[in-house]
């Protein structure tokens, strides 16, 4: 009989422990939605509050463990990426995704319904001259997803600023695809004949053995496959833009 009340009670004290945990864990998941949306609304009072009276860090995880400054990246959220780059945030924190707010600021819209990038711009300007990293240890870049999302004017300023732009490399076999074949891929023509212009290597292969003229043929690229095609036949002392375009383009 004591055996059986010992098993019961037990058994009630395993499930209101249960219901503890999980209520605690609710609410730190509540408080960093909350969080979260706050930061998307680029609620820079709100923002500036909980840091100064220290409810948060400068370095806050918010919503699936992403840094904050991450998600103010990606939010377009001007006015907090520029108060948490004056507080020393850690430019180069990494999501769980191995993404930047760098990468994000050159990847997105300003809008879910807007081609527009200005706000974007300006906060992936903002991050380069505050020090964020334009690499990325053996995986996608901010050049990458610049090229793959078409960002023309981002391409050229990363490049300006001296991205590397073919990439990383092993053995000049790439662990991920270059920003040339997501150019190449996405059919963002101007961005992949820029990267050629400034010297992006068509050559290059992939862990699967992909190139970025593969690419082309397979999502059918004619106007690219064309420019790849010139590429991949100059010789060495020869210059994509001396013999493949029709125009001088900088």
């Amino acid at each position: 009989m004591l055996q059986s009340s010992l098993q019961g009670r037990d058994f009630y004290m395993n499930k209101y422990l249960f219901i503890i945990i999980f209520c605690l864990g609710f609410n730190s998941w509540a408080q960093n939605e909350d969080l979260a949306l706050t930061v998307e609304r680029d609620d820079i009072v709100a923002i500036r509050k909980l840091i100064i009276s220290q409810k948060i860090t400068v370095d806050e995880k918010v919503r699936n463990e992403e840094p904050i400054i991450v998600t103010a990246a990606r939010a377009g959220a001007e006015k907090i990426t520029q108060y948490l780059i004056a507080l020393n945030v850690k430019l180069n924190a990494l999501n769980a995704y191995r993404e930047s707010a760098l990468m994000m600021a050159v990847f997105f819209a300003d809008s879910e319904n807007s081609n527009s990038h200005e706000i974007h711009d300006r906060i992936a300007k903002a991050l380069v001259e505050a020090g964020a990293n334009l690499e990325n240890e053996l995986w996608w870049t901010p050049l990458t997803y610049a090229a793959h999302a078409g960002r023309q004017e981002m391409v050229e300023y990363l490049i300006a600023k001296g991205a590397l732009i073919n990439g990383p490399l092993v053995n000049n076999i790439t662990p991920v695809n270059t920003p040339l074949m997501m150019a190449t891929m996405e059919g963002h023509y101007s961005v992949a004949h820029y990267l050629l212009i400034k010297g992006a290597n068509p050559h290059i292969k992939n862990k699967n053995g992909d190139t970025a003229y593969s690419f082309a043929e397979k999502y059918n690229e004619k106007k690219i496959l064309k420019d790849l095609k010139c590429a991949m036949e100059l010789a060495p002392n020869e210059s994509f833009l001396q013999k493949c375009t029709d125009s001088v383009t900088l």
